[in-house]
């Protein structure tokens, strides 16, 4: 669930560890860049519609995943 919510694969999350600990001791913050915040990190795994919210656990008729797969929205490519 925790990386769901902060947008991260396993792989991930180690790296940004590390980063966001040496962050810490220069006195610096460090943010994933693929973190576009909870709900949105959550739409973007299991799809934006409430209603089929859980609509990906039926495979066979579940639509694609948006994207193409390369390229990923990041903060700084985020329009609020």
């Amino acid at each position: 669930v925790f990386l769901t919510l902060t947008n991260q694969t396993t792989i991930e999350f180690q790296g940004n560890w590390s980063a966001k600990r040496s962050a810490q001791e220069r006195g610096e913050l460090f943010r994933n860049p693929y973190d576009l915040g909870r709900t949105r990190n959550f739409q973007q795994v299991f799809g934006p519609n409430r209603f089929w919210r859980f609509y990906w656990m039926l495979s066979w008729v579940a639509p694609g995943p948006t994207g193409d797969g390369v390229v990923f929205p990041t903060i700084s490519r985020m329009s609020v």
